[in-house]
């Protein structure tokens, strides 16, 4: 008889007691990893620096005569954990691409053929975490140009994050 009764008994407490302890390690393990990895994705962020902007005032000659211009440059870095990307540029209070044809822009040295025919959006520029940014805006000082000597310029610099940072220089 003790052998039919033992038959039909359930696991002895001790090994319940390790079964429920392995459980509960496993599922407190999955539990930790998965935190860890939204602790990674939530404290990504994207932080521009200026380094530095300055003006120079160059001529080119068009035509026979000489035309002033103005080069002003400005030096980023990305110093964020974060990739990101600038979506516009805005000069007091206005799109860049509303300067269009009358400027230039160079990014890296490169020239960026921002408009064709009749798009005037802006192209976006990447801007990977770590990395320097060199832009370099040109535009003529003549009757086209919305700016004068003595000028202050307010320089926005707008990100895929929905984030902006200002620069300011003068104009000689």
């Amino acid at each position: 008889m003790l052998l039919k009764d033992r038959k039909f008994c359930g696991i002895s407490p001790v090994m319940a007691t390790v079964i429920l302890i392995a459980i509960a390690v496993t599922l407190s393990l999955a539990i930790a990893f998965w935190a860890s990895g939204l602790t990674g994705t939530f404290t990504k962020f994207e932080r521009i620096e200026s380094i530095t902007s300055y003006v120079v005032v160059g001529y080119r000659i068009q035509g026979s005569s000489p035309v002033k211009y103005y080069n002003v440059t400005f030096l980023w870095r990305n110093v964020g954990t974060a990739d990101t990307t600038i979506i516009d540029i805005v000069l007091n209070e206005k799109p860049l691409k509303s300067f269009w044809p009358s400027a230039e822009v160079y990014v890296d040295g490169q020239s960026v053929p921002w408009v064709s025919g009749s798009d005037t959006s802006f192209k976006e520029i990447s801007f990977p975490s770590g990395s320097t940014l060199d832009l370099v805006i040109v535009f003529p000082s003549n009757s086209a140009s919305p700016f004068v000597s003595g000028q202050t310029i307010e320089v926005k610099v707008v990100t895929s994050h929905g984030v902006f940072y200002v620069t300011i220089f003068n104009i000689p």
